[in-house]
C-alpha cells in the first residue's frame, strides 16, 4: 500500500514540472512534455469500459474529473485506470527556441508540463533543469544546452522505442548518442 508521503511527491513533482514549464515559456527556450487531446474514439472506447466496470462517470465530467476521485485499491477502479491509458498516446516532447510553440499543453495536465525531477534517470529532465536554472539565475541558457535542446525529442522518442534489453547495433548508436550528449551537458557546468 502506498504510503501518503509518496502522493505527496507525486503532487510536488506536477507541481515542479508546471512550473518549469511556464519558465520555459516566459524565457522562450527549452523543452516541453506534450499530449495531445484524445482522440473521440480513444474517449467513447474509455468511457464503454468506465460503464461496463462500473465506475462511475457524471454527465459533464471530464477524464480528469473522474480519475482524481477513483480509489486505486478498489479493483475495478484500479482496472480501469489501467485500460484508460490509451489516452496517454501521442505524448511526446517539444523544444523552441524563440516564439513559444502553439501546442504548449500536455492534456493530460491541462496545462504545460516539463519534466525536470528525474535528471539521473531521464535525459531530457537534465537539459530542463540546466535550462530553468540559467533562467533562475538571469543569465542566458548554455550554448551547448541550447544546441543540445534541439535534438532532445527525436532522442526521447527513439530511446523509448528502444528501452529495454540492450542488443545490437541500435542500443549501441543509442549509448553512444546519449553519452555524447550528457558529456556535452556535463562540460557545461563546472
Amino acid at each position: 500500500m502506498p504510503l501518503p508521503s509518496e502522493a505527496w511527491n507525486a503532487q510536488i513533482s506536477l507541481l515542479t514540472g508546471m512550473a518549469a514549464a511556464s519558465m520555459m515559456l516566459d524565457a522562450e527556450i527549452g523543452v516541453l512534455r506534450v499530449l495531445p487531446s484524445p482522440q473521440p474514439g480513444d474517449l467513447a472506447k474509455v468511457r464503454r469500459i468506465a460503464a461496463a466496470l462500473e465506475v462511475p462517470w457524471p454527465e459533464g465530467a471530464s477524464y480528469g474529473d473522474v480519475v482524481h476521485g477513483l480509489d486505486p485499491k478498489n479493483p475495478a477502479q484500479a482496472a480501469f485506470l489501467n485500460e484508460s491509458k490509451i489516452l496517454l498516446r501521442g505524448s511526446g516532447y517539444l523544444s523552441f527556441n524563440g516564439e513559444p510553440p502553439a501546442m504548449a499543453e500536455h492534456s493530460a495536465v491541462a496545462a504545460p508540463y516539463a519534466h525536470v525531477t528525474a535528471p539521473l534517470r531521464r535525459l531530457v529532465d537534465r537539459y530542463a533543469t540546466e535550462t530553468c536554472l540559467a533562467i533562475a539565475a538571469g543569465e542566458p541558457v548554455p550554448g551547448d544546452i541550447q544546441a543540445g535542446l534541439m535534438d532532445l525529442p527525436e532522442i526521447m522518442s527513439s530511446t523509448g522505442r528502444r528501452a529495454g534489453p540492450s542488443s545490437g547495433p541500435r542500443s549501441t548508436s543509442w549509448r553512444r548518442s546519449c553519452c555524447a550528449t550528457g558529456s556535452a551537458m556535463t562540460s557545461t557546468r563546472s
